[in-house]
Parts: C-alpha cells; structure tokens; sequence
C-alpha cells in the first residue's frame, strides 16, 4: 500500500549554495553552510534567521551541530576546522584538520570524538576532551572520500563513500577497513544506514545516477533504485519513517517506499540542484539543501495515531504495528485520591496536594506533608529519605525514635511532627534517583548526573540523552543506568570516597580515618573540599592535597605556621600579602614584616615599622626604596643625590655637544637606568623605540606574541622617568632535532642613550634566562652585513661569532650575517648554575 504522506513545507530559506545542512535534536533549528563561507541558523517554525557565523572566505561544505557542548563544528576548503559556540557566537577552536578541502563530518552520538573526511583521501579521529588531538587516522580510498557516516545500531563502525566507486565499512580501533562494497560504475557521493534493528543496510548514491541499497552482513547489494536523470548526490534513511529520501543535480527529491522500494512521490521546489538531506531522529522533519537556498519539510504527522474506547481499552497504531493494552482498574476499592505510592521503611502515598507517611504495621498516618511529589527515595537503612517535586528536591532525617516514643492517642491527623527533620533542600527536576549510604545520587530533566551528601551537590557528568538509574554495584565502584532503548552505561563512582563522606555524616571520624587510608591521592582535594562545606576545616587542612587550598584553610584557621611553609613553596606576593594580612590581625609583628619584605611591599613595611617603632626597620625601608627606585625622586630628593642636576641636564641635552653628552651619561643617567623583564604594558614603547632606532619595524602583535610567548627573554631599558630607551626582543627555537637554542629578534637602543653599556646589559639578561631557563646551548640573531656598528657591538662586546652569510635575508634584499654566541662558555664566564651538557669535542 503507498504511504500517502502528506508533505507539508516548514522553512524555504533562499540564499547561495548549500553545500550542508543539519537539524538540531531539541530546538527547532536547520544548520546550513554555504558555498560563500558563511554558515547560518534558521527557526523553522517561525521561518526566522537565528544566528549567523563569517567562517571564512572559501566554501563551507561540512557543518554539524554538537548539541551537548552548545557547539557547531564546520569544515571548510582552507584545510581548517573549527568549532564555534552558537549561543555566545565565540569560536571555541580552530586547527588544519586535512591536506586538501573537507569533505564530511560525523560527531560521535556518546563519546567526544570527530570524524572527518577530504579529497586528501583520508579519515581522521579527533578527540575534543583531549585538547582534540588526532587518535586515529583512516587510510584506503584511493579518491576523495565524499561522506562518512556512523553506524546508529553500532557506534563503533562507520561507513565512507568515494569517487573511487567504493563504500568502505571502518570500525574505531583499526586504521584499515573492514570490509569493501563495490557495485557502482562512478564515484559514490553519499551513504546512510538503516536505523532499523531489522535489517542490516546501507544505502549509497552515485553518478552513475544510480541508488543501492547494500546488505553490509552479507556484502551484497539487495536492491538498485533507477528514477533520477542526473548525479544522485544525497541518499538518507528516515530513522522514524519507513522511506528512503534521494537528492540528484537534476533538481528533484525523491521518496521511495522502504520496504517495497517503490517510488512514492518526487518534490521539487525550483531551487537547481540537490546536495545534501538529512533526517532527526524523533522527529517526522526533512531539511534539503540546494543550489539556490535551503527547505525544512514535514511528512505526516507527529501526532501519535492512539484512541481509547468507555471501557478504558488502549490503542495505537506505529507503522505496521498495531498494539492495544486495557487500562481499567482491576479493584475498584482502591484509594481514588492517592495518584502514586511508594514504598520503603514507610508506605508514602502521593496526591494532588500533600504526602502521606503511613506505619507499614498499624497503617496509622506517620506524617503528612504539604508538597505535590513526583517520587521518594528511601535509603536502605530507612535513616533518609529523599521528595521530589516538578522543581525541588528536599532531603529529610527519618526519626524513628521520635515516633515510637510518641503515644498513639497524641498523634493528629498530619502525624508526628518530629519525625522528619529537613537536612538540605536543592532545586533541581529530579527524574531517577537512588541512595548508596548518605549519598543521593540523580538524574536531573537537563541531563545532569549528580549526587548530593551533607549539602553538597557533585556533577558527575554531563549526559548526552536521558538516562534512568538502575544501581551501584560497590566491587566495581560503577553506578549503571540505561536510556529508553535499554543501552547500558556506566560511571565509576569510588565507594571509598562515598562511604568516607557517610562517616563524615554520621560524625563516626574514627572509620572516617580508616577509609581515608584507602581514597586515592587524586580524590583527596575534592574530599577536603567536602570537609570544608560541613565546617571541619581542621580536617580538610590535613587532608587536602592542594597545596592553594591548604593555604586558605590554613589561613582560616590561623595556623600560620603551616602558611608560612606553603607561601615559601610557591613564593607568591600575593601569598605573602595574605599572610602579612593574617599575621598582623594577630599581632604577629615579626612575621608580618618578613612577609610583607617578601611581598615587596615596602610601603606596607614603612607602616609597619612606623607602628611598631622600629628605628632600624624604618632605616632598612629608606634604603629598599632607594635601590628599588620607590620613592618620589621629586618629593624626596634626599635620596637622589645629583638628580635635580640631571633634570636640568636632561632638558639641556638636545643642545649639548657630544663631549658634554658622554659626560653626563655616565654620570647621571648611569645610576637611574633600570633594566627589568618587558611587559604588555610596554609594548606601545618598544615599538616606538624601534620605529626610531631600526629600518625593519613589526607590528604591535609581533611583539605581544614574544613577550606572552617567552616572557623570561624580553628586557627594556627604563629610564628616571620610565620612559624606554631601550629593549632586546628574544624567544627560543624548538625544534626537536637540534640542541635548545635562543633567537634574538631585534635588539635597539636609542641614540642618545648608546655607549652606556645598555646594549650589552640587555643581551646578558636575555642570554642568562635562556640558560637559567631553558637550558640553551647557545644564541643566534641575524644583522646587515653593511651594518659595521652593530657587528662591531656584537663581535667585540658580545662575544658573537659570525656562522654563515644568508642572501638576501632583508624584505629590500639585502643579504644577512648569522652570528651565534656560545651560552656555555658566557655560563662558566658569569658562573652561572646550569644544566647544560659540555659541548662535544
């Protein structure tokens, strides 16, 4: 019989070619990329552009939502991939993912793996957990690799198609294919497979205008569909429909019966060729992407085919089945009010409006509770209890005690109002839940997997697709659940950690100790955190292995001595400040001055000293604040001798003959001038420096990229009045065949301050943090070889030896000197601590 689907057009959205289109699980959206590299949302249900992302210039041919992470991923004909976040539009990643343009991407339905393919002729793996890291890469097409798909009935196969004329069937694990179906006469451009569990098929299309249908047990292909009068160039398997949907450049699609593979209608919405389709499962939708714009339709209809007769008789129809299921009560005394019951150490009985607690013996009503609960949980020593409503969860204490000391006249009709104390109160949609000791572990309508002990909710995972407990196994520390279609997973959950949480609750610290003995390294901090939260910092100080979080407990709890040692370990000013801050609350005055000398606060220090009276500290900050340059020169000119003299030389020097210049050099501006590591903050100033001192400038993000990238190799000049005069710009070469060597990139010190021996004070520092470091053996940089200043300041100063001559090395093709200075030998000069190996004879 033909289907007769009625065909109902959601979204025709005009705009350039679609090269790919997807339809988001659980909003209302179609994904399509676009030949002019752009990617757009739409909202076929309002017909309305959502969001809209500039990828690139080339085309876009591979586009796919990865809705767990809110993530779209694209591929593109620039070699790249890259991955954006469609609620904040931010791209999350990019990298070149191929050799040649993308083709295909497929997302794993539960791991977080990537699949791509490219007229590179390969598939490659990637792990987005692991900082997407290439896993695996698939070799054996001999042309481009057109599409890839994940087998939905085995996740760990999937399916190629190539303009080799093959289908290749692959499996995660193993770098060759399984298995070849060959049977087409030109290249294969799209594959499917059935989402049925009844049959095990594929289905490929082609240019030789031609569908098959492939039996991938068997190896055989069991059906060929003839109808199109060009390329097919998308084929796909409704996952909820029996039908099979192609696309062909001759500008129609068709829908054939899945079954008797008989055609059942064909569309065609004037809008050129066809390239690609794609189906939701759970859903009756159909996105189709073509030359001239993209169209969302619906066949049939999503509501379900059920009626129910006066006698409570249940049917509905699916497809071909059709099932049927009485629901007329079999007692008709039962309790009309209660609409659920639920057992464990009391009968709950749930209705419209409250809970009732009965006495499995007596039957008398224990506790009444005004709440409209969907579930309880009790816990298997029948000491907790867990209610969930549409948006809370409560945590009660049963009190057994309370109730059997209560007389049975005394007790109201809403019960013994002692006998539940409520211990936590969280809003989170609770679906499926169940205790392991005083740990309550649930499934959240947002696909959260969680677990609550002593007011503390812990994120197990983040789910993919609703999944429903079904317990904890203790001796392999797994929790299990299953998803609708009765797939098992599992999370490991230590029960050491669990059950050491459970004595914390119980305050039974001495088999809390015990079981600590046996909770991994790794767990530790996470345990102190929990310790934290019930107020027993004292223990979490102990436990903890985090040596910031110790430090905060320690400072919590006063232990100063214990923040002592771990602000020596980590020598943080900002440690050190917070201690300083602590020991002085605590009239640890001594202390806090060491710290606070640590932290280099010296105007701290001065307080400090002035407070408490000391002559000699008070002495001690003068003269810091001279040799670190602190102070005011202008408001305390006690500490600068001479420095009224170099300010009235410095406005002067514009004028002055280079005898006089010299002079005053080494005598003034000798003293005030600073060499410090460069900063961000300094970047505007080494430009500037560079545009007056040298013929080859950079941008602003070239010098960034060094002083972010190696931040221990680049020095500045500074003088009196901050202002750099001079800086040397370095960073280290890593390739992994050569010895660790440095690169000086530019080195420039401005013309009224050379001769001061800034230059050479520069590169020392720059060469000692290479080796203090980064071990170098040695350093390289490049100069003009007409430039006779600089490769005498080199040569004769800086003990760098010309290696080689490079033509043209400059943009106005001027050649280059490449000199290299020994760090070993500047090592043993300066006596310098290092690792470096002796240099081979």
């Amino acid at each position: 019989m033909p289907l007769r689907l009625d065909v109902k057009r959601k979204l025709l959205a005009r705009s350039d070619r679609v090269k790919s289109i997807d339809l988001h699980p659980t909003e209302p959206w179609t994904l399509v990329s676009l030949y002019n590299g752009h990617v757009h949302i739409w909202n076929h249900e309002t017909q309305q552009l959502v969001k809209s992302f500039e990828v690139c210039e080339l085309p876009v041919r591979a586009a796919k939502f990865i809705f767990r992470k809110n993530w779209i991923v694209t591929g593109s004909d620039d070699m790249q991939l890259r991955i954006f976040n469609y609620n904040t539009l931010e791209r999350v990643h990019q990298m070149e993912a191929h050799s040649d343009y993308l083709r295909s991407i497929a997302v794993h339905p539960s791991q977080p793996f990537l699949l791509t393919s490219s007229d590179d002729m390969l598939v490659k793996l990637w792990d987005w957990d692991d900082k997407w890291k290439l896993k695996q890469t698939f070799e054996g097409h001999t042309h481009y690799v057109m599409q890839l798909v994940i087998n939905p009935k085995d996740n760990n196969t999937f399916a190629t198609a190539s303009l080799d004329k093959t289908i290749k069937v692959w499996q995660l694990g193993s770098s060759t294919p399984n298995f070849t179906l060959e049977g087409h006469e030109k290249g294969v451009n799209c594959v499917d497979y059935y989402h049925g569990g009844d049959k095990p098929y594929l289905i490929s299309g082609a240019d030789d205008r031609l569908i098959k249908i492939w039996d991938y047990q068997n190896k055989t292909c069991v059906a060929t569909l003839d109808g199109h009068a060009h390329n097919v160039s998308a084929v796909c398997f409704h996952p909820e429909l029996p039908i099979i949907v192609t696309g062909s450049e001759d500008a129609t699609v068709r829908i054939w019966h899945a079954n008797t593979n008989r055609l059942e209608t064909t569309l065609n919405y004037g809008l050129e060729r066809v390239w690609c389709i794609t189906a939701q499962r759970g859903s009756n939708k159909i996105a189709i992407g073509y030359d001239e714009g993209s169209v969302t339709i619906k066949l049939g209809r999503e509501e379900p085919a059920v009626s129910m007769d006066s006698t409570g008789k249940l049917l509905w129809a699916k497809h071909t089945d059709i099932q049927q299921v009485n629901l007329r009560a079999s007692d008709e005394q039962t309790l009309e009010q209660a609409q659920g019951i639920d057992g464990g150490n009391l009968l709950s009985a749930r209705s419209s409006g409250s809970l009732l607690f009965y006495d499995w013996d007596t039957g008398h009503v224990i506790r009444r509770i005004e709440i409209v609960a969907k579930k309880v949980f009790w816990s298997e020593n029948g000491d907790m209890v867990a209610i969930a409503s549409d948006e809370q969860l409560y945590i009660l204490r049963y009190d057994s005690e309370a109730v059997s000391n209560k007389n049975v006249n005394d007790i109201g009709p809403d019960g013994v109002e002692e006998a539940f104390e409520v211990v936590g109160e969280l809003t989170e949609s609770v679906k499926t839940g169940l205790w392991v000791g005083f740990c309550f572990i649930f499934t959240t309508i947002l696909n959260r997997l969680s677990y609550y002990v002593g007011g503390e909710v812990v994120t197990i995972a983040h789910l993919d697709r609703p999944l429903y407990l079904l317990g904890y196994l203790a001796k392999e520390n797994r929790l299990f659940a299953c998803d609708k279609d009765h797939n098992v997973v599992s999370y490991k959950i230590l029960l050491s950690v669990l059950e050491y949480q459970t004595a914390v609750m119980r305050r039974d610290f001495d088999s809390a100790d015990l079981i600590l003995k046996s909770i991994p390294e790794s767990q530790c901090t996470r345990v102190a955190q929990f310790l934290e939260k019930q107020g027993f910092k004292k223990q979490a100080l102990a436990v903890s292995k985090d040596p910031q979080h110790r430090f905060e407990l320690a400072l919590s709890l006063g232990d100063l001595n214990v923040a002592y040692e771990l602000a020596k370990q980590s020598d943080s000013e900002e440690k050190w400040k917070q201690l300083a801050h602590s020991a002085t609350i605590r009239s640890e005055l001594r202390l806090a001055g060491e710290c606070l000398a640590k932290a280099r606060d010296f105007g701290g220090l001065l307080l400090l000293a002035s407070c408490s009276g000391s002559n000699k500290l008070v002495s001690f900050c003068y003269y810091f604040n001279v040799g670190e340059s602190l102070a005011d020169p202008l408001k305390y000119s006690n500490l600068f001798p001479g420095f009224d003299q170099a300010i009235e030389l410095e406005n002067k020097e514009t004028q002055m003959d280079v005898k006089m210049e010299n002079t005053w050099k080494k005598n003034s501006r000798k003293f005030l001038m600073n060499i410090r590591s460069a900063t961000c903050d300094d970047l505007i100033k080494m430009q500037q420096c560079n545009l007056l001192c040298l013929p080859e400038n950079y941008q602003l993000k070239y010098y960034m990229y060094h002083v972010l990238s190696w931040p221990q190799l680049s020095y500045v000049a500074a003088d009196h009045k901050g202002n750099i005069v001079g800086y040397v710009l370095a960073k280290m070469e890593e390739e992994a065949d050569e010895d660790p060597h440095g690169h000086v990139t530019s080195l420039a010190v401005k013309r009224t301050f050379r001769r001061l021996g800034i230059a050479q004070k520069l590169m020392d520092q720059a060469a000692r943090a290479m080796i203090e470091v980064y071990n170098a053996r040695y350093v390289y940089l490049h100069v003009r070889h007409t430039n006779r200043a600089a490769l005498s300041l080199y040569k004769n100063t800086l003990c760098f030896e010309i290696s080689d001559r490079e033509p043209k090395y400059y943009a106005d093709g001027e050649d280059a000197y490449l000199m290299r200075r020994s760090l070993i030998q500047f090592a043993k000069e300066r006596d310098i601590t290092t690792n470096i190996p002796s240099e081979k004879s």
